[in-house]
């Protein structure tokens, strides 16, 4: 089956080391008890809002998702609030606004391993902090929301006590070995490309394991 297109959206800022806003999905749903950012799958709306631009409609639905689990509208020009149902594109265009798409910077692309079922074509996108932004539950995605030091999350990950899955854990690596959001940001926009990386799952004394490439076993 083809990958679902989705987009997800890390939303930094400097604080004790870079923070990045996190949720915690509830027990019984997709990813339950994971903490993951906010996200989903690219919807008809957002490719209709799009005019058939498949980035853009990316980035639509990334900053849509955003809004619809946090909060946090990012939108030019701003929006102190606004109802989070129905169509937020068409509610933002009858208040003379949109998503500010040109905010989100193209962090990377993954694609989930082909073993697996439900498969999502997952572009991931940076963007500042908005001036004040605090999350909040505002829909049953999340069971708690929080702004989460990068090296904190790290390393209660470790400890057993901060579940997450593979690609947050990656972004979360890459994302704190910068002091500063401003340096994430130049290094970012400095890449010539935004490869796709699609890991593999592979099993070693009885357990399943992910890698990506550049790994030795990636290809082994």
């Amino acid at each position: 089956m083809k990958p679902i297109p989705a987009a997800t959206v890390l939303l930094v800022r400097d604080g004790d080391g870079i923070e990045v806003v996190m949720g915690l999905r509830p027990a019984g749903g997709a990813f339950g008890g994971i903490w993951v950012f906010p996200g989903g799958a690219v919807e008809p709306i957002d490719v209709e809002a799009a005019g058939g631009d498949d980035e853009l409609a990316w980035r639509l639905a990334g900053l849509r998702e955003t809004a619809e689990e946090t909060g946090i509208l990012i939108t030019t020009p701003a929006v102190p609030s606004l109802e989070l149902v129905g169509d937020l594109h068409r509610s933002l265009s009858e208040q003379g606004a949109r998503f500010a798409t040109d905010r989100l910077v193209y962090l990377s692309n993954w694609v989930t391993p082909r073993p697996v079922k439900r498969r999502f074509d997952t572009r991931f996108y940076l963007v500042i902090e908005e001036a004040g932004a605090s999350p909040s539950v505002v829909s049953s995605e999340f069971e708690r929301i929080e702004w989460v030091p990068v090296a904190e999350a790290l390393s209660r990950e470790s400890a057993g006590e901060f579940p997450m899955i593979f690609p947050t854990i990656a972004h979360l690596r890459y994302v704190g070995g910068f002091g500063l959001v401003a340096d994430l940001l130049s290094a970012v926009r400095s890449l010539d490309r935004i490869p796709q990386i699609e890991p593999r799952l592979f099993e070693r004394g009885g357990r399943a394991e992910i890698e990506v490439a550049g790994d030795p076993r990636f290809e082994s």
